[in-house]
C-alpha cells in the first residue's frame, strides 16, 4: 500500500476488511494540542457525506473518544454558525443534527456551527442555546476536503500533534500509512491502537511523563507534549510494565 495513493489504499482495505455489524467506516484524526484532544471526522472516507452519514460520523467518533477515556462533545462544524449565513451544505450538516435528535443518543453534541464557536469557550458563550456544556472534543467535519485542509494545515503550521487518520469501524485492525510518514507518525497509530484498549492507564501514565519532561526543560521546549490522562493511575499502577509487554508483541 505504501506505493499506491491513500484512496486506491482505502478501496482495497474495504474489499478485503468487511465493516463491524452496526459500524460506519470511517477515518478519525487526534489533535494533540497544550493538554488539549480534539477528535477529527471523517479525514478519510466520505467525500460528501449525507445527513444520515454525518451523523453515523458523529456516533464513529463519539465512540473513538469514548475509548480513549473522553466523555464525548461532538460539534458538526460548517461556514455558518446555526443558520447564518444559509447555504446548501450547511442543510445537511443541520440536517444531520436532527437525525442524531431522533436517535437518542447518549452524548453531547449540537450544530452546525463555525469552528471557533465549537472551540472557544468564550465565543460558544455568545449562543446561550448551544447544547453543548463546554467546548467541542469531537469535530464533525461537513466534507472530505475540510477535513483533510484542516488536518495538513495542523500538521505544517507546527505546534500541534496530529495521529492519524484512524480507521475505524472495520472486523479486524487496519491503518494506512502516507508515503511522507515520519517513524513517529507510524509508531503512534500502533501505539494507540493498543492503548485505546485495556492500555488507557499505560498511555495516561506515559503523558505524565512526556508532559513532566518538557516542563523540566524549561518553558522554551519545542517538543510537542502529549494531553493530559483522561483518566489518572496511582503511581504505584503497573503502566509502564504493560506498556512495554504491548510494545514488545508490536
Amino acid at each position: 500500500v505504501l506505493t499506491r495513493n491513500f484512496s486506491v489504499a482505502v478501496d482495497n482495505v474495504r474489499h478485503a476488511i468487511d465493516h463491524r455489524a452496526g459500524h460506519r467506516p470511517i477515518g478519525v484524526s487526534m489533535a494533540l494540542v497544550r493538554g488539549r484532544t480534539v477528535f477529527i471526522a471523517d479525514t478519510s472516507i466520505h467525500e460528501l457525506p449525507t445527513a444520515e452519514e454525518l451523523a453515523d460520523i458523529a456516533q464513529e467518533a463519539a465512540g473513538v473518544a469514548r475509548r480513549f477515556g473522553y466523555e464525548p462533545r461532538v460539534a458538526f462544524l460548517s461556514y455558518s454558525t446555526f443558520g447564518y449565513p444559509r447555504g446548501e451544505r450547511a442543510e445537511y450538516v443541520r440536517n444531520a443534527v436532527a437525525v442524531l435528535d431522533k436517535r437518542n443518543v447518549d452524548f453531547e453534541y449540537d450544530g452546525e456551527m463555525a469552528a471557533d464557536v465549537a472551540l472557544s469557550r468564550d465565543a460558544m458563550a455568545l449562543y446561550p442555546f448551544c447544547r453543548l456544556t463546554a467546548p467541542a472534543n469531537v469535530l464533525v467535519m461537513p466534507a472530505a476536503h475540510s477535513a483533510s485542509i484542516s488536518t495538513k494545515m495542523l500538521q505544517q503550521l507546527g505546534g500541534i500533534t496530529v495521529v492519524g487518520p484512524l480507521l475505524t469501524g472495520l472486523a479486524k485492525p487496519v491503518q494506512i500509512a502516507s508515503m511522507s510518514a515520519t517513524g513517529m507518525s507510524l509508531a503512534m497509530p500502533i501505539a494507540l491502537r493498543g492503548l485505546s484498549g485495556s492500555l488507557v492507564s499505560a498511555y495516561s501514565c506515559l503523558t505524565r511523563r512526556v508532559r513532566s519532561s518538557a516542563d523540566n526543560a524549561g518553558s522554551g521546549a519545542s517538543a510537542p507534549v502529549l494531553p493530559s490522562a483522561p483518566r489518572a493511575c496511582s503511581r504505584r499502577c503497573s503502566c509502564s510494565s504493560r506498556a512495554s509487554k504491548a510494545a514488545r508483541r508490536m
